[in-house]
C-alpha cells in the first residue's frame, strides 16, 4: 500500500517541538561527553487545532483513524522538509455544526 500523503492546509497556531536523543557519559572529574544517538537523533512533535463544520473535521478525523497510530504519512511541516509523521488526535465541538480536532504528529523514519 502506497504512503498517503496530510493534505489538509496547516492551520495558523501549529507548533513544533525537537526532542534530541544523545547519549551521555559522566565522569568521575565532572567532565560529561555528549553524542548524537543514531542517524535520526532528532524527532519533532507538531501540534495544531482544526476548526470548521462536520464534513471537514469529519475527513482529517477519518485518515488518522485509517493510520491507526501505526503506519505513517507524509506531511510537510512549516519551514520544514516533507518528512514520515503519525497522528492522534482529541475531538471537540464548538456548538451547532462547529467541531474541532486537536492533534499531534510525531515524527516518524519509517513507514
Amino acid at each position: 500500500m502506497a504512503i498517503e500523503t496530510f493534505a489538509w492546509a496547516t492551520p495558523a497556531g501549529v507548533s513544533g517541538t525537537p526532542a534530541f536523543d544523545v547519549l551521555k557519559a559522566n565522569f568521575a572529574d565532572g567532565y560529561t561527553q555528549t553524542a548524537p544517538n543514531g542517524l535520526n537523533n532528532k524527532r519533532t512533535s507538531w501540534t495544531m487545532t482544526f476548526t470548521g463544520q462536520a464534513a471537514y473535521i469529519k475527513a482529517i478525523k477519518d485518515f488518522i483513524d485509517r493510520h491507526a497510530g501505526a503506519r505513517s504519512f507524509y506531511w510537510t511541516p512549516p519551514l520544514e522538509s516533507q518528512a514520515l509523521f503519525k497522528g492522534k488526535y482529541t475531538q471537540g465541538h464548538k456548538g451547532g455544526d462547529v467541531h474541532s480536532l486537536s492533534v499531534t504528529f510525531d515524527q516518524d523514519f519509517k513507514p
